[in-house]
């Protein structure tokens, strides 16, 4: 999927870097929305990350870099030097591109993804019918 929304526009950029923390973290949506870019700096060199869990658990807690989670954060260190360059480090990662200040709805995420599955679908043996009905992003393993 991250391969799928290959292009060098922003909303681009964001969605990839928004599959890569899923993957690599295991956290939810609503994990993820609020992470800020000092979080992210701090996963690319300490290789761990700060999440606030919203559900269960401890308030707060730490998702560690596997190997393989380290090699394809490294994969998208060129998304993540643009996003440097775009935001101060008390900016939320994942927002418009006209408003650094205001975390992005889980709504716009969650089209954004199906958008992606959808065209990846397509490609696939089978060609799975996938809706923006039938797949909800806070349960991406």
């Amino acid at each position: 999927m991250i391969q799928a929304a290959e292009s060098p526009s922003y909303t681009s950029v964001r969605l990839r870097i928004a599959f890569c923390l899923l993957t690599v973290t295991g956290i939810r949506i609503n994990e993820l929305l609020p992470l800020k870019v000092s979080q992210l700096q701090i996963l690319l060199e300490s290789h761990w990350i700060g999440i606030d869990r919203s559900k269960r658990g401890p308030a707060n807690h730490k998702a560690f870099l596997t190997r393989e989670g380290k090699k394809l954060v490294e994969e998208r260190k060129k998304d993540f030097d643009f996003l440097f360059l775009m935001k101060n480090m008390d900016s939320y990662i994942f927002t418009s591109e006209s408003n650094h200040a205001q975390m992005l709805s889980r709504e716009t995420i969650t089209r954004d993804v199906n958008r992606v599955m959808r065209s990846v679908s397509k490609s696939l043996p089978d060609q799975p019918n996938i809706t923006s009905h039938s797949f909800r992003v806070g349960y991406i393993s």
